[in-house]
């Protein structure tokens, strides 16, 4: 028997009192039957396309195309007999499924499209036990509504879906039969009333939301939310209580808020909820405090301008200034220029050569901010001796070379005028510099050209300034700057015969270099020798190392006041045949100078292979071995000018050196007390 799944009964939202109820039905997932005409024994039939003998035989094409009368029936078994006109008799088998025609009842499956409509009949409970008739609706989609009755507390739809009807024996039939389902809904499950906007209000640093004449019956709780501005930074629920409720929190001084909230209904275990309300107009708070004075400085000399950061939420400003700041808060010494607009203001009238202190508030309609903190300057005074120093101490001729200083001002202000003095050679040289007077630069400069003066000049210098009352403060320090002529240096490389070379034929080779100029003397010389190329080596012990382009292969400081001059041999160094260097080297000079000379260089040379080895014994009395080292040609012979080293292998791989310089030709025996 077909019927509807699914059914359930909700609230239509956009309605006060409409609900609707939906379900599914598919007509052909269900096994619905209807009575059709049956096969019995006499009845003229056809066979069905595609059938077979009850066996499963094909059944022929002029079999299929004729009619034929049936004899016998068992079940779903019938014999046909013969044809329409009498000619054949095949008395065959087949199943009654298979046949059209006949008459009589016998099940069969439905065909799609059979559904008429749905009847929902629609009925309410006001508490009374009783289920009261509201009427009864065809639809003809898988929904319908209904407008509540006053006074319901449940609501019951009841849906049958109707088949529609054929004429069977000169009668209308349905196809199939339905059964109906019910469900309810309990009006108490309504999500409650969207509430009104929330009131809100700021006193001090706390904010209240609230409702009042709440009238809603499913309204238990009020969920508020705080934001500041797309920020949100409280939400609770609170109950209702007397049709009313609030929430209150503490919120930040110069903040802006605005509060919007939804109704709960708490039905059984269920949290059902209203759409959320419009948000409330936005409330500030009393405003932050300046975050500090940021410039206190004198403007004349009866005068001082004062600027501070700006604070959030002010609409307005308080200045509070004394000549004595033991005044604050504890006396009534103090002056407040209240109303100020702007984040700054110049205060006159004021006495040359008194301290005075200032502080700054912030004000707006919810009140006043606590008090930044506390700057101090003393108007009128000269300012203090400058800081000063240049970009270098030792000048090259022709170089550029700046003179700075900082306008060191008691009151603050920016320098107006500035005396640069320069005193070369015994005679004194004064320049004016002109400030802005404005602005928040501390930090002046004056350019000296160094192209003018010969080497081994003295340049002294020193600077005093003016501030607002434009009156010159005391002198700097004196300075020196050193004039000198660039440095050189004379880099050459050499053989043993003292013919300079650009490939390396053999070790050892000679470096020498020459500083100038005669009026500097070089305190100290650093020789490097860079790889031009990478390529592999070994190192003293045995080790594949990598070297990289530009990786120092020899690097030494020469503490020497004198001219380079060294020798250097396969002892301090190892080249690799056929690859270029660059010798480099850098000469300091009493001056504070330097000077650098390079020499590219590529090794060129007949490179022999040396064997070494040694004659080792050990006494196992004592555990000491006796190492022989030794290195002989291909006939056997020590060969002359050849050095050796040993070094004992530790357990962990590294070398530990215990001998080196041996010279190859002095059959020299040395001991390793620790083998």
């Amino acid at each position: 028997m077909a019927q509807i799944s699914r059914l359930i009964i909700e609230k239509q939202s956009g309605n006060d009192n409409t609900y609707f109820a939906k379900w599914e039905f598919n007509e052909e997932s269900k096994n619905n039957t209807t009575t059709t005409g049956a096969i019995k024994e006499g009845n003229l039939v056809s066979i069905k396309s595609g059938a077979t003998y009850y066996n499963g035989v094909a059944i022929p094409d002029w079999v299929q195309r004729d009619k034929w009368y049936v004899i016998e029936v068992s079940d779903d078994r019938a014999v046909l007999g013969k044809n329409e006109s009498g000619t054949n008799d095949i008395c065959s088998p087949i199943n009654v499924a298979n046949l059209v025609g006949g008459s009589g009842s016998s099940p069969s499956t439905i065909s799609e499209g059979t559904l008429d409509y749905y009847e929902v009949k629609w009925h309410y409970d006001t508490g009374d036990g009783v289920w009261f008739a509201a009427g009864t609706t065809k639809a003809e989609a898988k929904n319908a509504t209904y407008n509540g009755s006053k006074g319901a507390i449940r609501i019951k739809a009841t849906v049958k879906p109707v088949s529609k009807t054929r004429k069977v024996n000169k009668e209308d039939t349905p196809y199939w039969t339905a059964k109906a389902v019910s469900a309810t809904y309990s009006i108490s499950a309504d999500p409650p009333a969207v509430p009104k906007t929330p009131t809100v209000k700021i006193e001090q640093y706390k904010l209240t939301a609230s409702l009042e004449n709440i009238g809603d019956a499913r309204t238990d709780e009020i969920t508020f939310e705080i934001y500041s501005g797309s920020k949100r930074v409280q939400s609770a629920s609170v109950k209702v209580l007397t049709a009313r409720a609030g929430f209150s929190c503490t919120v930040a001084a110069g903040g802006e808020y605005r509060a919007r909230c939804r109704a709960v209904n708490l039905y059984e275990k269920t949290r059902i909820y209203s759409g959320w309300s419009d948000y409330s107009a936005i409330i500030t708070t009393m405003p932050n405090a300046p975050a500090g004075i940021t410039v206190c400085r004198a403007s004349s000399s009866t005068s001082i301008f004062i600027e501070w950061a700006a604070a959030t939420g002010a609409t307005d400003y308080d200045l509070e200034y004394t000549t004595n700041i033991n005044y604050f808060d504890g006396s009534d010494q103090t002056k407040i220029v209240a109303g100020i607009k702007s984040t700054h203001y110049e205060k006159t009238g004021l006495e040359t050569g008194n301290a005075y202190f200032f502080r700054v508030r912030a004000t707006n309609s919810k009140g006043e901010s606590a008090w930044s903190g506390i700057k101090s300057i003393t108007i009128g005074n000269n300012p203090a001796a400058p800081t000063t120093w240049s970009s270098t101490t030792t000048a090259i001729t022709g170089e550029p070379l700046t003179l700075y200083w900082v306008h060191n001002a008691e009151d603050e202000s920016n320098m107006t005028f500035a005396e640069v003095e320069l005193t070369i050679g015994g005679r004194k040289e004064t320049y004016t510099i002109t400030g802005s007077g404005a602005g928040t630069s501390k930090t002046y400069t004056y350019p000296v050209d160094t192209s003018k003066y010969a080497e081994g000049t003295a340049i002294q210098w020193r600077v005093r300034t003016a501030g607002i009352t434009k009156v010159y403060g005391d002198w700097s320090m004196q300075r020196t700057v050193d004039i000198y002529a660039p440095p050189t240096l004379e880099l050459t490389m050499t053989d043993l015969n003292g013919a300079q070379i650009e490939t390396l034929g053999s070790f050892p080779f000679h470096l020498s270099g020459l500083a100038g100029p005669r009026t500097q003397a070089p305190t100290g010389y650093h020789v490097s020798i860079t790889a031009n190329e990478v390529y592999k080596t070994t190192d003293r012990v045995g080790n594949e190392v990598l070297v990289n382009k530009g990786d120092a292969v020899y690097s030494r400081y020469f503490d020497i006041s004198k001219a380079l001059a060294i020798s250097l041999s396969a002892s301090d160094l190892d080249f690799e045949n056929n690859v270029a260097y660059t010798v480099t080297c850098t000469v300091s000079m009493n001056s504070g100078l330097t000077a650098t000379a390079e020499r590219v260089f590529t090794v060129a040379w007949t490179a022999v292979g040396y064997e070494p080895d040694a004659e080792i014994s050990i006494n196992r009395d004592v555990l000491t071995a006796y190492i022989k080292p030794y290195c002989i040609d291909e006939g056997g012979f020590l060969i002359d000018d050849i050095f050796l080293s040993v070094y004992r292998r530790e357990f962990d791989g590294s070398f530990t050196e215990l001998a080196h310089e041996i010279d190859n030709a002095s059959n020299t025996v040395i001991t390793d007390p620790h083998p």
